[in-house]
């Protein structure tokens, strides 16, 4: 008996973070897709794979090389969604109204010039047998929702919701294969294994944070770990596990323009949503009274410089050289103002000067 594991690839990078009806248009995949891609691979780890297979789409090639090298096979792609391919779904909304709000309640209805969902199966089907006989063992297929799921329709002989709901990014499907004959072992499953310390790595690694923010995430999460095991010691109910998945997380889309927005909606679309309110978090400039799991990053971040631990007057001495205007002056000194306090009160309930000013 073969197994058949039909992947959806990771979340693609939409322009401008606005959704896009994409069926044939080209998109790169996303650094969450990558990360997404990751677990998909891992949940596989055992799965004896002999082959890897995709479509010539940029989102499913980038999703495939976490499963090893894999094989462009046409017939694999989205299917085609007409006129509506390529635009997002706002200006769908603007000009073809009648039709998106149609299509909302009845996704049987398809856009202007889309392909059929017997047309998509068929030319699916056809590229599937041929990599069937061309291959052995269990493989890999990295295609795409919507005509996957009219693979899938067609064998389970029975109407399933949209591609994009049973079949969310980076899901992975079971097929057995015996006498020719497909058995569905279940659909759309995501792998959200423990967050581990080399998870957390793993990931921002694929996600392509560089280096030596890479650097900066460990010495942080190792001071984030010692101040959250003092506060500990002294009566406070920390999760130190949390507070260390957290940040070294933290810094994943640090190159992207309001990293910590990004870096959340990255986490969250993982499923880790605890370590992402914290990443989404970690550049707030907030007085607490009593430390919590995020008060504790912040207070480590602001301490750490690249992959040194330098104290709060250092580290913002070393960034006014950045802060050109008048009012970011003033926001720097307000966080400067906010955090000493902070790291006073952390040094009052630890009895001691924990963090260096």
């Amino acid at each position: 008996m073969r197994k058949i594991y039909l992947i959806r690839h990771g979340l693609p990078e939409f322009p401008d973070g606005k959704r896009v009806c994409i069926g044939h248009t080209d998109l790169p995949v996303s650094p969450a897709g990558k990360m997404q891609a990751l677990l998909a691979a891992k949940f596989l780890d055992n799965a004896d794979i002999s082959a890897v297979f995709c479509s010539k789409l940029k989102r499913t090639v980038q999703t495939a090389e976490s499963f090893g090298e894999a094989k462009i096979i046409d017939g694999l792609e989205e299917m085609y969604f007409g006129e509506w391919d390529g635009f997002s779904f706002d200006e769908i909304k603007i000009r073809w109204p009648d039709l998106y709000e149609a299509r909302g309640r009845d996704n049987s209805i398809q856009p202007p010039g889309a392909e059929n969902p017997q047309q998509a199966f068929l030319r699916f089907d056809s590229a599937l047998h041929k990599i069937l006989e061309t291959s052995t063992g269990n493989i890999v297929i990295v295609s795409h929702a919507s005509v996957m799921r009219t693979f899938l329709s067609e064998i389970s002989e029975k109407e399933l919701p949209p591609g994009r709901k049973l079949l969310p990014y980076g899901s992975v499907s079971e097929l057995s294969l015996k006498n020719n004959i497909f058995t569905i072992e279940y659909m759309g499953e995501l792998n959200r294994p423990p967050l581990t310390k080399e998870l957390c790595l793993e990931l921002i690694t694929a996600a392509g944070t560089p280096e030596h923010v890479i650097r900066h995430s460990i010495a942080v999460a190792e001071e984030a770990a010692r101040i959250g095991m003092a506060l500990a010691e002294n009566g406070l109910d920390l999760d130190i596990d949390l507070i260390i998945r957290s940040a070294l997380l933290h810094d994943v889309a640090r190159t992207k323009k309001s990293h910590c927005q990004v870096g959340e909606n990255w986490i969250r679309a993982l499923g880790y949503h605890q370590e992402a309110e914290i990443v989404g978090g970690h550049g707030d400039n907030c007085l607490f009274e009593i430390p919590d799991e995020l008060a504790v990053l912040i207070v480590a971040d602001r301490v750490v410089s690249e992959d040194k631990v330098i104290g709060l007057h250092e580290r913002i001495k070393r960034q006014a050289a950045k802060f050109k205007t008048e009012e970011a002056q003033k926001k720097l000194a307000l966080v400067l103002e906010i955090t000493e306090k902070n790291i006073e009160t952390i040094n009052h309930i630890c009895k001691r000067e924990l963090v260096k000013l």
